[in-house]
């Protein structure tokens, strides 16, 4: 029978009978399954080192470092210790200039190493995720290739590598895993580590309930997601609690340099009242469809997003999933700015349905992965050509996805035509 308390990546309740077969390959390939990370691992690492190779770090000389940005509170906590920061939100997110104090390496070489091991680990965990899901090999790969095509959660964040964005999507990642692996424990101490980090982490804790159950309502599943989401909450709490923000004093204000004393908007204030009026209904009210462009294909590229279109209703299925965590990632454009590097914490999502939609066109053409692979290397490739491009234009993503799907229709053609004319082949010689 099919149990009604888990669902994959997807949203999709997996089969008692295909679970046991995959448990059963698991235990017979675990040699082979070790080789294949391993490619995978050195795939990535391969092509993160060749997109850093490619860019240009934000370091001291650097033409915009003297920017006040938030690079240099990240820097201050680092070099000064992260409990006598008082400028909120900063101040609350002690994780990276933490560990970077921490490392025997010069403030520089460590938030370079973070960025760089936590985009490594996070490709990597991509490459699980789709593997978890039930994708092949090598479609496992194609979705660690598309997330290294996200600009704006990997080269972004390889040029700014101050921000802590790096590892809080790597430790969200690690934590969706661990809800897909009912490891509650670790799913729990995930986001207790996490939020330290960055806040943002704390918008998988709905996600694990979405993840446990395919019903709307479901007492048990939420109370148990809300018990494990209690660790996190009271380490949110204790870090106001000893880090309190002075975001309003005058005095303290005025004593810091002038490159940490601006949260946004050109001021020290960091209050959700004030944000709302001062951004979030200003954004509201000017909102159109070209800012929805911007923050959808302009974040994750129009072939990811084409590609879940050839599934809508597998996509549909994996939206409604996944939409508690979207709708808190979305949310946050309406209280800070640079809406791009926000909302390119959705990547996880625009992955999986890309995999959908590549998955479906691989059944019905019976083509090869090899394919959409192939597609999301050129993607990589060609944002190597310039040392500074997040996302490949979309006309050139629009060509080069049309050309994948021409190549996948003429292979079932081929196979076809190859197949009618084997059978025909006895009846011409007799």
């Amino acid at each position: 029978m099919r149990r009604s308390g888990a669902t994959n990546a997807e949203g999709r309740a997996p089969d008692a009978t295909a679970m046991h077969a995959r448990a059963t390959a698991r235990h017979r390939g675990a040699p082979g399954r070790a080789l294949r990370l391993a490619v995978a691992c050195g795939l990535a690492l391969a092509i993160l080192l060749a997109i850093r190779a490619r860019t240009a770090p934000l370091l001291p000389g650097h033409p915009d470092f003297a920017n006040a940005w938030d690079h240099h509170k990240y820097i201050w906590m680092a070099e000064q210790g992260p409990f006598g920061f008082h400028l909120a939100p900063f101040c609350w997110r002690i994780g990276t200039p933490l560990l970077a104090r921490l490392l025997p390496f010069s403030t520089p070489a460590s938030f370079g190493l973070i960025a760089l091991l936590s985009l490594w680990a996070s490709a990597v965990a991509v490459y699980a995720l789709a593997r978890r899901g039930g994708f092949a090999f090598a479609a496992g790969v194609t979705g660690m290739l598309l997330f290294l095509t996200q600009g704006w959660m990997v080269r972004s964040n390889l040029y700014n590598i101050w921000k802590p964005d790096p590892l809080a999507a790597c430790i969200s990642l690690l934590a969706i895993l661990a809800a897909l692996e009912r490891r509650h424990a670790l799913f729990a101490l995930l986001l207790a580590l996490g939020v330290t980090v960055k806040e943002s982490v704390l918008f998988v804790a709905p996600l694990h309930y979405a993840l446990a159950t395919p019903r709307v309502w479901n007492a048990r599943a939420l109370g148990r997601t809300a018990l494990l989401t209690l660790p996190a909450i009271a380490v949110l709490l204790a870090l106001r609690a000893l880090i309190p923000m002075r975001n309003d004093d005058p005095a303290y204000i005025g004593a810091l340099p002038d490159t940490l004393r601006i949260v946004q908007l050109d001021t020290s204030r960091y209050d959700l009242a004030w944000l709302w009026h001062a951004l979030a209904v200003p954004r509201l009210r000017a909102f159109t469809p070209r800012d929805l462009v911007d923050g959808t294909i302009g974040v994750f590229g129009l072939a990811p997003l084409a590609l879940a279109c050839l599934a809508p209703r597998r996509s549909l299925r994996t939206l409604a999933r996944w939409s508690p965590f979207l709708v808190l990632v979305a949310a946050q454009v309406l209280f800070a700015t640079n809406a791009q590097k926000l909302l390119a914490l959705g990547f996880p999502f625009v992955v999986l349905a890309a995999l959908g939609g590549a998955d479906e066109t691989v059944r019905r053409l019976r083509a090869p992965w090899a394919a959409f692979g192939a597609l999301a290397l050129v993607l990589v490739a060609l944002s190597l050509t310039r040392s500074w491009i997040l996302i490949v234009p979309g006309r050139i993503q629009a060509a080069l996805l049309a050309a994948c799907l021409a190549a996948c229709a003429v292979w079932r053609w081929w196979n076809v035509k190859g197949g009618a004319g084997s059978q025909r082949s006895p009846r011409s010689s007799s």
